[in-house]
């Protein structure tokens, strides 16, 4: 469970009450300065994901390295996969995070829509 929440953010904000507690009750391993190592702030990430409906990264994995990712559902709505882009912090800048965000999300609703699932983000409300 842990490479879930380090690597597939949206996939992990998809864990039923009882899984995210079990993950989030124990610790959680820091792989860079940056890396959310505290409970609390791991469910406040989650939590950011299922209102955004996309997931970033700011070297929290590895230092100098960011990335965007979006759930992929299945007919169901069920999410299962995530699409993500991992690129070097440098070129991940403001000016180019919305143009990032925009095409990891919508390439992840194209990938639903062909499994049957929902053509636009499911965002909670």
């Amino acid at each position: 469970m842990p490479g879930l929440v380090r690597g597939d953010r949206p996939g992990a904000a998809r864990l039923p009450a009882a899984g995210g507690d079990r993950v989030l009750g124990g610790p959680l391993p820091a792989h860079s300065p940056q890396s959310i190592t505290r409970p609390a702030e791991l469910g406040a990430l989650l939590d950011q994901v299922r209102r955004d409906g996309y997931a970033v990264n700011h070297g929290g994995y590895r230092e100098g390295v960011g990335g965007v990712a979006a759930p992929v559902r299945d007919y169901t709505g069920t999410v299962v996969a995530s699409l993500g882009l991992c690129i070097p912090e440098q070129r991940f800048g403001p000016d180019r995070f919305g143009a990032l965000r925009d095409w990891t999300v919508e390439a992840a609703a194209a990938i639903s829509a062909a499994l049957g699932g929902p053509a636009a983000p499911v965002l909670a409300g």
